[in-house]
């Protein structure tokens, strides 16, 4: 969708949000109500302080959020917008430890104490020095004690208890830190989601006086939210059965994800609309949310020189390639050095000249989204010595050991083509494997946003499913036919670029059992998905797309083509003008009462 129609989109959704007032009965008394919408008639706009809450945060982070984080506030604050961020310590996580020790972490407030509901006691405030925007920490006994990242759980009632503590001991840190007026709390996913309704229990009860609300999806996740909880945590039954139900009524501006095309999906894709988040259809249906993509998660690297960027612009990419070969010998070093008893697999290189394509294909090991085992599918019905295959997921977890034998399998049946880290690689390693392969690879089933641009960042071309942000991100060779109803609205016209960066590819499968073919990829395991006819769908199209780019691979121009034209496109990521659209909903938020 062009900018103009894009922002004439957005901002009709703006205009037309309606505080959904009847839920309010469902949850507040009537004189509660009255008081509530007496403190958002004393809200100044023009004195307020945005308080960006997030679950993850510098030192204990998994996945897009905590880069976003890493962004999104400092550039806010740098329109002259008053921002504080505030998020849980994760006491056990080694980073946390070792910020405390080296005094990156400072307590500032200890011993304060709170009550909401039966949950009660103290809680103590770190802040983080030299951070772009003033942290501040949130330690409270028994709680946010995950250790490698803050959904590090076995138990994922454990998280939820996380996110209701959270959500109650916020407008306790603001009050302790002297923000009670005229405060925009900027929540992010279903964790910090319950803000929602805390904060306008917070002003009833005096802790803090004027606060609204906006929210951000990165993802679709929720999370059940019994009756017990919600008495324990919140003081009185919550009005729906999950987070995420309970407190959109509650927000107050229209729902925002980190894309356009997300927000599309989650009213009218069959995964999104009637598989994950059928609950929240009938909200959405009364505010639509809006979509807001997300800047460019890093600065360009310095994978070409200045030169071989000149030549390429002037039709001749022979520098450029020999620079991207050097970047693939670097790759070839580092993994041949790296020695590690979990790393399964390898890659064989006969070929000297580098001419075999090298796929990298990385994330979170979460086979409801990321769509990994599509791949390998795809790659087992090549010939072999076709391409060599980069797998590093995060490190599974022990309830995910079957779905991770279908991968090692895969790794020793594909004995020279592909090789597995399952663990988190250094961001080194990581940039060295960006750089010095021919293709990044992202199979996603769904995806908010995404990192595509990441691999235009280090200049690799992208091979991704055509869903979410990566239709936004990339600018495909071959045009794709999207399937169903609600697709209509998309940019054909940039879908069939004529500055392609990548392949996008759809598999071709429209039918009326859409949500049943979900529902049995997602009850099987990934060797067993092939006998459902929409994953089989979906491996042929993966294949055929693979296919396409191992031959413009060999075709040197067209690939230093690809390779330029994504850097070209990484001028349509700007933080800035996400920053411009978040600062309109907040205003949204401001003028809005109930």
């Amino acid at each position: 969708m062009n900018s103009t129609v894009q922002d004439h989109v957005f901002t009709r959704k703006l205009e037309s949000f309606t505080p959904l007032s009847r839920d309010y009965s469902r949850f507040f008394y009537t004189d509660e109500i009255r008081e509530i919408a007496d403190r958002y008639h004393s809200f100044d706009i023009f004195n307020r302080r945005v308080v960006f809450l997030s679950m993850e945060n510098a030192f204990a982070s998994l996945g897009g959020l905590g880069t976003i984080v890493k962004y999104l506030p400092a550039k806010i604050a740098q329109t002259g917008e008053l921002v504080t961020f505030i998020t849980p310590l994760y006491r056990k996580n080694e980073r946390v430890k070792a910020a405390i020790v080296a005094g990156q972490l400072e307590k500032t407030s200890t011993g304060k104490v709170f009550e909401s509901g039966s949950f009660n006691g103290s809680f103590s405030i770190y802040k983080q020095k030299d951070a772009p925007v003033p942290s501040y920490f949130i330690d409270c006994p028994g709680f946010f004690s995950a250790t490698s990242d803050p959904y590090s759980y076995d138990d994922p009632h454990l998280l939820l208890r996380d996110a209701l503590a959270f959500s109650v001991l916020v407008p306790y840190a603001m009050r302790e830190l002297g923000l009670t007026h005229n405060i925009t709390l900027h929540a992010n996913d279903w964790e910090t989601a319950p803000l929602a309704i805390t904060s306008k229990l917070a002003m009833l009860r005096g802790i803090v006086h004027s606060v609204k609300t906006v929210l951000t999806l990165h993802n679709s996740f929720d999370a059940k939210l019994v009756r017990v909880d919600s008495v324990f945590f919140l003081g009185r039954p919550a009005p729906n059965s999950t987070v995420l139900s309970a407190a959109i009524p509650f927000v107050d501006a229209p729902l925002t994800t980190v894309s356009e095309q997300f927000a599309r999906e989650l009213m009218a894709d069959p995964l999104q609309r009637w598989f994950f988040a059928p609950h929240l259809a009938p909200m959405l249906s009364r505010n639509p949310p809006v979509g807001i993509d997300n800047g460019l998660f890093g600065s360009a690297s310095k994978v070409f020189t200045a030169d071989a960027l000149a030549n390429a612009k002037d039709g001749s990419f022979t520098k450029l390639l020999d620079e991207k070969r050097i970047r693939r010998r670097a790759l070839e070093e580092a993994l041949a050095a790296k020695i590690d008893k979990r790393i399964v697999g390898k890659l064989s290189f006969p070929d000297k000249k580098g001419n075999i394509p090298i796929l990298f294909m990385s994330g979170r090991f979460d086979l409801t989204q990321k769509g990994f085992d599509v791949v390998c599918h795809a790659v087992k019905q090549l010939p072999r010595g076709s391409v060599k295959l980069i797998f590093s997921p995060s490190a599974p977890t022990t309830a995910q050991a079957d779905q991770f034998e279908f991968f090692a399998k895969t790794a020793r049946e594909l004995d020279g083509d592909m090789v597995i880290l399952p663990f988190r690689i250094d961001d080194e390693l990581y940039r060295l494997f960006l750089e010095g392969s021919s293709w990044l690879v992202m199979p996603s089933f769904y995806e908010p946003f995404g990192a595509a641009t990441e691999g235009f960042l280090h200049g690799t071309p992208v091979i991704a499913r055509a869903t979410g942000g990566l239709l936004t991100q990339v600018d495909s060779v071959e045009p794709i036919k999207y399937p169903g109803a609600g697709f209509s609205v998309l940019d054909t016209e940039r879908i069939a670029s004529v500055k392609p960066d990548g392949f996008l590819y759809r598999e071709n499968y429209d039918s009326f059992n859409m949500v049943d073919q979900w529902r049995q990829i997602y009850g099987s395991l990934p060797h067993d998905r092939m006998m459902v006819p929409l994953y089989l769908a979906m491996v042929d199209s993966a294949r055929r797309t693979i296919e396409s780019a191992i031959s413009i691979k060999a075709h040197s121009e067209a690939y230093g083509q690809l390779i330029l034209n994504g850097l070209d496109a990484l001028e349509r990521f700007s933080w800035d003008k996400a920053v411009a659209k978040y600062r309109r909903v907040y205003n949204c938020c401001s003028r809005h009462a109930i």
